[in-house]
């Protein structure tokens, strides 16, 4: 026990210290209940099993190689001050987010979503490669001019849903309604049309 507990409390100075940058090669779970913040970057490696049932406060990137990642039942808080990027070779899933980041987040990876999706402050930038994701049966809140995606958003199902795309600095939403059938749609907005006869 005296060999374990040295172990447990040189782990948790992890999180204390500001800018350090933690790094999961192991099994990482944030418990129902429990707050957990973060400065500095964060990195999962494909051998790191992190699951967050609990409250996760981000302020630095994100890296995660962690195949087959689960949602867990937590939220994501990506609340930092300075721009924020998600990065890895496998796409990064939590149950809930909350995206509160004047400086903006950058997708360089999927960020995919379970549950809901809260739109605080900032703009979401993805690319052609890297969506952020709403799963079956997730929703989001509070998108506006201010904070919205600019670029590719994924949804997957068979209900009706409102994009929340725009260009950066208008929010323009795009609905996909009455689908027969589980479906992925890939959509963006689209600055500029390059013909006007053609939608």
């Amino acid at each position: 026990m005296k060999k374990i507990l040295p172990a447990i409390l040189l782990f948790a100075s992890g999180f204390a210290s500001a800018q350090q940058t933690m790094t999961n090669f192991g099994n990482l779970q944030v418990h129902s209940g429990t707050s957990i913040t973060g400065f500095g970057n964060v990195v999962n490696t494909s051998t790191g099993v992190f699951i967050n049932n609990g409250n996760l406060y981000l302020r630095g990137n994100i890296t995660n190689d962690q195949a087959s990642m689960a949602a867990g039942a937590g939220t994501l808080y990506l609340n930092g001050t300075s721009a924020q990027q998600l990065s890895g070779a496998q796409a990064f899933r939590t149950f809930r987010l909350e995206t509160n980041n004047t400086a903006g987040i950058t997708l360089n990876n999927n960020l995919r979503i379970a549950d809901l999706h809260t739109f605080t402050n900032g703009i979401i930038t993805t690319s052609a490669t890297n969506f952020l994701v709403y799963e079956a049966g997730s929703s989001y809140t509070g998108d506006a001019d201010s904070r919205h995606v600019n670029g590719w958003v994924k949804k997957i199902g068979s209900t009706n849903f409102i994009y929340p795309v725009g260009n950066g600095t208008y929010a323009r939403r795009i609905t996909v309604a009455n689908l027969s059938a589980a479906s992925e749609f890939n959509v963006r907005h689209r600055t500029t049309t390059p013909n006007y006869n053609t939608v």
